[in-house]
């Protein structure tokens, strides 16, 4: 059975397992507790599919014809139980909402930067924020690198992420524009406005 193994002079987390009478060992990538173990469950899979006879020009077979849709729901039904409650839930919203209904049928190895490049012009026609894609085209890309660590993909295709305009932040009124603002309102509405200051300039410096 694969384990984590942790190298004493470095520190490093590794998965170990006998495979075809050899041992061989896979490098945990963010070097975590959480990330090895979602890597050991990667590896037992595949292991899994491996002893059920699914190797060499088999495994290929299957990856070609494995739809997206059905690796989706194997993924979240099993794998994703590394994961807790409220990121699985985050997971199958974006897989049943928005990657199911587009690449849904076709088989994963169809999969290619085309089609991903047809997934973002879709999404952005929507009036998607380019943070809203990109969430998905990272559990794309979470699905089909699992999907070749055990073997139905050859290969990833390239999933580039769209560019993120940065987010303004919040900004305090300065003493010259509240001088301006005030001196425009009359009456109750000044009162108003007086009243209200203190409460939406929390946090903000130099505000009111």
């Amino acid at each position: 059975m694969p384990t984590i193994w942790i190298r004493p002079e470095t520190g490093k987390r590794y998965i170990l397992w006998l495979e075809g009478g050899r041992y061989r060992r896979s490098l945990v990538p963010s070097n975590t507790d959480k990330e090895a173990k979602k890597l050991l469950v990667e590896i037992e899979r595949k292991m899994a599919l491996l002893k059920a006879g699914l190797q060499g020009v088999n495994t290929s077979r299957v990856g070609q014809r494995k739809r997206f849709d059905k690796w989706g729901q194997e993924y979240l039904a099993g794998w994703a139980k590394v994961h807790t409650p409220r990121t699985r839930r985050l997971y199958q919203d974006m897989v049943k909402l928005h990657l199911e209904p587009f690449f849904g049928k076709p088989p994963l190895a169809h999969i290619d930067p085309l089609m991903v490049q047809d997934f973002q012009k879709t999404f952005r026609a929507k009036k998607q924020a380019p943070a809203t894609v990109n969430r998905s085209l990272a559990m794309l890309r979470l699905l089909l690198r699992r999907a070749k660590t055990v073997g139905y993909l050859h290969q990833v295709p390239e999933i580039r992420m769209l560019k993120e305009t940065p987010i303004r932040p919040r900004r305090a009124y300065t003493q010259e524009e509240l001088r301006k603002l005030m001196g425009k309102l009359k009456g109750d509405l000044r009162l108003i406005v007086r009243l209200a200051l203190p409460l939406a300039c929390a946090g903000l410096p130099s505000c009111g």
